[in-house]
């Protein structure tokens, strides 16, 4: 759990330190294999690759600007559901991509596809949709058009997938 904490305030200061990433553009992460995310198998633990999407998605939270307005108003980002496809292993110290996409289709969910694919983009490892929510400490659900107004990445990401329902 140390390990995992220190990781995530490595996730969130990379994050906050980076330039703003496009809402349309998926972000990518270069990562290795270390040791101590190996199974008895050796290679990638399967918890390992959702927990390496969670820390994609700290990132991504802190990089976008969405940190401040969502500790102002205490929401909560809760994963409701993953679907986790593994096709080939990952070796202990190879080098891997996180490719996340950020998609919005209605207006309670948040959808993300983590894709562990080679460096080259041509060899897929795993694939991890999730589906989130955003929730208020009362409870009540957050919907996505009201998260337009705390950040412009948010608003950018809410009027390209809008664009693209539209138009598909």
């Amino acid at each position: 759990m140390i390990l995992f904490t220190l990781r995530m305030l490595h996730a969130m200061a990379r994050g906050a330190l980076t330039t703003q990433s496009s809402a349309r553009a998926a972000v990518r992460h270069r990562n290795r294999l270390w040791p101590m995310d190996v199974d008895i198998f050796m290679h990638m633990n399967n918890a390992q690759y959702v927990r390496v999407a969670e820390l994609a998605r700290w990132e991504i939270f802190s990089n976008s600007g969405f940190m401040r307005p969502a500790l102002q108003n205490k929401w909560m980002f809760l994963v409701a559901e993953q679907n986790v496809r593994y096709m080939r292993p990952i070796a202990p110290f190879q080098t891997y991509v996180l490719r996340t996409q950020f998609r919005q289709e209605d207006d309670k969910w948040l959808f993300y596809r983590h894709t562990f694919e080679n460096e080259r983009g041509d060899r897929e490892f795993c694939v991890v949709d999730v589906k989130a929510v955003v929730k208020e400490p009362s409870g009540r659900t957050v919907r996505p058009s009201e998260l337009g107004g705390a950040c412009s990445w948010t608003r950018e990401h809410l009027e390209s997938s809008d664009n693209a329902r539209k138009n598909g």
